[in-house]
């Protein structure tokens, strides 16, 4: 019956008829109480059809997800494991206080690649602070990248003229 009603119903809404079963299992989920653990995320993330591999970019919300054991680090290693060692995971971890033209004009404000905090959630404040990780040079829009493509994407990112690069 699946199959039949996939091949006559459109994409978009498949995949929003899809969010909305998420959400409400997320909410039962909730409020019994049970915490979402990190090979759930890896299932749930493979479902999304993330494959190994993949170069995926990921603007996050901890508090969205719920009660997650392990906290941030847990969501960051079901991201890597669903892409694998052959995928590039890339987080923007901005440093906007309160907004871009506020932190432009402000006099007191200093960018340093190594210790400013992401002021865009905590999953991109931890994922800035792992080994290996390599972190853009753009003062208010840096992002941060682990794998293959990593060094690539974060090395030419001040020199692209615009906030998100190529």
């Amino acid at each position: 019956m699946k199959s039949l009603v996939r091949r006559f119903v459109p994409d978009t809404v498949w995949r929003g008829a899809r969010r909305i079963k998420r959400r409400v299992e997320f909410r039962r989920m909730k409020s019994r109480g049970r915490p979402v653990t990190r090979t759930m995320l890896v299932k749930d993330l493979e479902s999304l059809g993330i494959e190994k591999g993949d170069l995926l970019f990921v603007h996050s919300s901890l508090r969205s997800l719920g009660f997650i054991e392990g906290g941030a680090d847990a969501v960051l290693d079901a991201l890597l494991e669903a892409i694998g060692p052959e995928g590039t995971l890339v987080l923007p971890t901005f440093t906007l206080h309160p907004g871009m033209k506020e932190t432009l004009e402000s006099q007191s404000f200093t960018f340093d690649v190594l210790n400013s905090p992401s002021t865009v959630g905590k999953i991109s404040d931890a994922f800035r602070t792992r080994p290996g990780v390599y972190r853009s040079e753009h003062p208010t829009h840096s992002v941060a990248a682990f794998g293959p493509l990593a060094r690539t994407l974060t090395s030419t990112h001040l020199e692209e003229g615009t906030n998100f690069g190529k």
